[in-house]
């Protein structure tokens, strides 16, 4: 015997649109929830979040926190030490006449940064004429001792001699002395600083005649010699003649270095302030200038 079914009853029209707007509204609260869960942001935290995003926050070494929208670091360490690069003072330059040593003078920077500084005030004397003018004498042997002069009072050898030894600022004084126009005058000096020298004379545009070293190397007790005095009298006081004795026109500064016109190698060529202070100290701080007799001063 077969199973009997049972009737089924038709959906009437109200009842599918019921339907529907029950599904609808599930479908929507499910929208919903999804939303919520995401968190969009509003319009204004959207542009906090911008605004975050392109801003930069540093901590400076002085504990100060400063916000920078290029993403640059702006510690006042860093800044320090931008504005000392970019903006340091500019080089003060004196522009003197440049020689060289090489293949004349051997041993006689002293006499061509003379000859540098003459021709700046505008006398050209020859090579020659100024080896003449220079009071030179050799060391020599006496009872079993060497003698020679103080190299202030003479040009220890030859300057054409590159077995010599050089000279100090009152015997260039002297041969200059011979060549500048009426009213200058060279005057040596000796115990001066050299950051004075340079804003004293180069800010007047007065070039300076410095006695370092070569290459501003150190410099040590070389070979010796019992003095003589100024009338050639032998005396038993020793002298050690400083190695690598080095005579340069000063001719220029900034906040960093000192620029030379160095007989030995080129114009204006520079080393650091500190070394060059090291070396002109070494070699007792000697320097020679050029004044107006009237004057004898710049400052």
């Amino acid at each position: 015997m077969k199973k009997g079914h049972k009737k089924r009853t038709p959906l009437t029209a109200d009842a599918v649109v019921g339907i529907i707007a029950v599904c609808m509204l599930v479908l929507g609260i499910g929208l919903a929830v999804k939303r919520e869960g995401e968190n969009p942001l509003t319009d204004s935290q959207s542009a906090n979040s911008t605004s975050n995003s392109t801003t930069t926050t540093t901590t400076t070494s002085s504990g100060q926190t400063n916000e920078d929208p290029n993403h640059t670091t702006t510690s006042s360490e860093c800044t320090s030490t931008t504005t000392a690069t970019t903006t340091a003072s500019p080089a003060i330059m004196v522009e003197v006449p440049y020689y060289t040593q090489n293949g004349l003078l051997p041993t006689g920077c002293e006499l061509i940064s003379a000859k540098m500084v003459m021709e700046f005030y505008g006398v050209t004397p020859s090579i020659d004429d100024i080896v003449a003018n220079t009071f030179a004498e050799y060391t020599y042997m006496a009872n079993g001792k060497n003698y020679g002069y103080h190299p202030n009072d003479a040009f220890i050898g030859s300057p054409m001699d590159k077995t010599s030894f050089g000279c100090f600022p009152p015997v260039v004084s002297k041969m200059m002395n011979h060549f500048l126009p009426e009213g200058k005058e060279a005057v040596p000096l000796e115990g001066e600083s050299l950051q004075h020298l340079a804003e004293t004379y180069l800010l007047q545009n007065t070039p300076v005649m410095v006695w370092a070293t070569m290459d501003m190397q150190e410099t040590y007790g070389a070979i010796g010699w019992y003095l003589l005095d100024s009338d050639g009298n032998r005396t038993n006081e020793w002298y050690f003649w400083p190695a690598r004795e080095h005579c340069l026109v000063l001719v220029g500064y900034d906040d960093s270095n000192y620029y030379f016109n160095d007989p030995m190698q080129e114009a204006n060529v520079s080393w650091p302030r500190e070394l060059v202070e090291q070396r002109y100290s070494d070699m007792g701080s000697r320097a020679l200038v050029v004044l107006d007799k009237v004057n004898r001063s710049v400052e």
